[in-house]
């Protein structure tokens, strides 16, 4: 499993079939040891919900009830929280008994909605740069790819790259100063030079395939891939 996590090998999926007015969870969510992690919806209904339920192995990790947020577990005080807008759970300071299926439930007046993922935590050196397994997202939606773990120097240089280590420069930022060089990505990308992370909005089916990032300092220089999925509406 350790293994896997420093390969960083992130595969982005594409499944045929899924709407957008579903509720969808990427299949797998990857965390390093002290990290925290976002389980963030790829597709959900665009109805209003009085309850929202995130639960952990049949326990309740926090929920919302008319727009009230409880946690009713005392491991997770301090630890969770819950965005009611976008339905996202942000979990922090990752364990690794915190690996494990959690489900997300909605309730409104006239239906209800479930889905889940998968949480892998792995025991990675939070100094090293590694990118989590595989990223989804659904054509028209969002997807940030952000390390789950980095250097701590500051890097002069930070790439993101497509289809490869020798592919594409998708987002560049060179002492600060930040380029999109490719006229497909104008509008679309965005880059947080702080936590290295990148942002692609409005997805194609032609996003998916493998991401690079590339950080270059001084001193040394780093880099790890992940793979992007994307499913179809």
């Amino acid at each position: 499993m350790a293994a896997r996590a420093l390969s960083c090998t992130l595969t982005l999926l594409v499944w045929a079939g899924v709407s957008l007015g579903q509720l969808a969870l990427s299949s797998r969510q990857d965390g390093a040891v002290g990290g925290n992690v976002e389980f963030r919806p790829i597709s959900r209904p665009s109805e209003t919900f009085e309850v929202i339920t995130w639960r952990f192995g049949g326990q309740i990790v926090i929920r919302a009830i008319s727009g009230t947020v409880s946690i009713p577990r005392p491991e997770y005080s301090g630890r969770v929280s819950l965005d009611i807008n976008t339905l996202a759970l942000e979990l922090r300071n990752l364990r690794m008994n915190d690996a494990g299926v959690y489900v997300l439930i909605i309730d409104g007046i006239a239906a209800s909605y479930s889905a889940e993922t998968t949480l892998e935590v792995f025991g990675v050196s939070l100094g090293q740069l590694a990118l989590p397994g595989r990223q989804d997202g659904a054509v028209g939606g969002n997807v940030v790819l952000q390390p789950i773990s980095r250097p701590s120097e500051t890097f002069e240089v930070i790439t993101w790259r497509f289809g490869g280590a020798g592919g594409q420069i998708v987002i560049r930022a060179i002492s600060g100063t930040v380029s999109i060089p490719r006229p497909e990505y104008s509008g679309r990308v965005s880059l947080d030079i702080n936590t290295l992370a990148l942002e692609l909005r409005n997805l194609r089916m032609n996003d998916a395939g493998v991401y690079v990032l590339i950080i270059d300092g001084i001193a040394a220089s780093y880099s790890a891939e992940t793979t992007l999925e994307v499913f179809s509406e």
